[in-house]
């Protein structure tokens, strides 16, 4: 073969290598995490497991609070907290997957898929409900996209993303996909004491580990 020809090849097949979404999520990836210490012992934090494992770069994928925005962080910034929120004992609740069903890797690789869309989008932080967007702007769609979400919370990127993969954590048999377009969804997701970060790891999740 053609020296010329191979270099092109090698050079094409290294460009899919590294553009190429992953195929199966590995370790803890495309589980949810939380950890306590938000209003005292009231409530918890709630994000996405990014990478396998807390020693990877970057591994949380979440939304830090007020005057933030949905982003990747270390695991230190996850557990501890931020400057609005200080830097506290909190303690790691654990690895959780939905109660409604165990999401295989694949499925987990989607879910990652999923919270990586919202952090490409700079999404503000909502502290009243899990999820808002503009739900009059279209008669038409049948599903919200991450470019349609104007704020969301801690709790809402977790169900966002599992819900958006048809991975039912919260709400009624009717109206309990937050990624579906309407109102009514909207609003079932919308009550700040129906669902929290801790009732929807402790009411609808189900843990894996909790050791961190």
């Amino acid at each position: 073969m053609n020296r010329k020809i191979l270099s092109v090849l090698c050079i094409f097949t290294l460009i899919l290598a590294v553009t190429m979404p992953s195929q199966a999520a590995t370790g803890y990836q495309g589980y949810a995490i939380y950890r306590d210490g938000v209003l005292g012992p009231v409530n918890w934090h709630g994000g996405l497991m990014d990478k396998p494992s807390k020693d990877d770069i970057y591994p949380v994928i979440h939304i830090g609070g007020p005057d933030y925005q949905v982003e990747y962080v270390w695991w230190h910034e996850f557990t501890d907290g931020t400057e609005d929120y200080p830097y506290s004992k909190n303690s790691f609740m654990g690895y959780y997957r939905p109660v409604s069903q165990n999401p295989t890797s694949a499925q987990r690789d989607a879910v990652v898929a999923t919270a990586r869309q919202l952090a490409s989008n700079f999404i503000d932080y909502c502290g009243t409900e899990q999820m808002h967007y503009d739900e009059t702007s279209s008669t038409t769609k049948t599903y919200v996209q991450p470019s349609d979400i104007d704020t969301i919370r801690c709790d809402g990127v977790v169900e966002y993303c599992y819900e958006y993969n048809n991975i039912r954590i919260y709400g009624s048999d009717m109206y309990w996909n937050i990624a579906r377009w309407g109102a009514l969804y909207e609003a079932h997701h919308a009550s700040p004491t129906a669902i929290t970060p801790r009732k929807q790891a402790q009411d609808y999740m189900y843990v894996i580990s909790y050791n961190p």
